[in-house]
């Protein structure tokens, strides 16, 4: 009896196909490949030096090192695309379906923390994209409709336990938000954001983000911005007392 079940064992074995693997293309950009848009969608589509459509992973060295990797599928994007640091720390990951963004793309700092969360949808943000410091915690987060801010924004207390700014968008623009600060152990306060904030908001005069892990008061002058110069001088004094209130004084 022992003997029938090897015998059968060992026919089952013999009898199952061995599944060869799969040997994955590579392409070397920008040598291998030539790269153009197709319309009407405006989708990269990709074919190899005979015109042929690419079928197999695209990859982009720096130094030997890889900085860009994309898997293809009849010459149009088609799975998570990774791109690293020149040093080989990954810098961020973008799913592709059928040519276009679909699904969360990651970005990372340059140690490789985790640093941004954006859900996209046929290549448009859509949906709540999410924001990290160095040490993971979230700082930050925005609503995005068809591409745009569309919606709350919460921006995150270094403690992270309560929001430091409630900022309501509209189509792209700040219409209105508070600010909440800590008044005593217990006790926090809230103050409706002035209208003249909310606009050096929308003209690029202030930001958030380079001072949400250093600073009570995450607004402060953005040399740097596109703001409207004779705008900025006219309402110094108002940016400036703000400023003041919400614990730190920026020139």
């Amino acid at each position: 009896m022992p003997n029938k079940y090897a015998a059968l064992f060992l026919t089952l074995i013999l009898s199952t196909p061995v599944l060869a693997e799969v040997d994955i293309k590579r392409y070397i950009t920008p040598d291998d490949v030539q790269c153009s848009l197709k319309a009407p969608q405006n989708i990269m589509f990709c074919t190899d030096n005979d015109g042929a459509p690419i079928t197999g992973e695209m990859v982009k060295y720096f130094e030997g090192t890889i900085i860009r990797l994309y898997t293809l599928k009849d010459g149009i994007l088609d799975g998570t695309g990774y791109v690293y640091y020149t040093d080989g720390t990954p810098k961020s990951e973008i799913p592709y379906i059928q040519g276009q963004v679909n699904g969360i793309m990651k970005k990372y700092d340059r140690m490789g923390k985790l640093s941004e969360e954006i859900p996209y949808q046929n290549n448009k943000k859509e949906g709540i994209a999410k924001y990290y410091d160095e040490k993971g915690s979230l700082i930050s987060q925005m609503v995005y409709l068809d591409d745009e801010p569309n919606g709350d924004m919460y921006i995150y207390d270094s403690l992270k336990k309560i929001p430091l700014y409630r900022l309501k968008n509209l189509s792209g623009q700040f219409i209105s938000g508070t600010y909440t600060y800590q008044i005593a152990d217990t006790k926090l306060k809230t103050v409706q954001i002035p209208d003249v904030i909310i606009t050096a908001f929308n003209k690029k005069c202030l930001d958030f983000q380079p001072a949400l892990t250093t600073s009570p008061c995450a607004a402060f002058y953005n040399q740097n911005s596109e703001c409207d110069q004779a705008w900025r001088k006219r309402n110094r004094q108002a940016v400036r007392a703000y400023l003041k209130t919400c614990g730190e004084e920026n020139e």
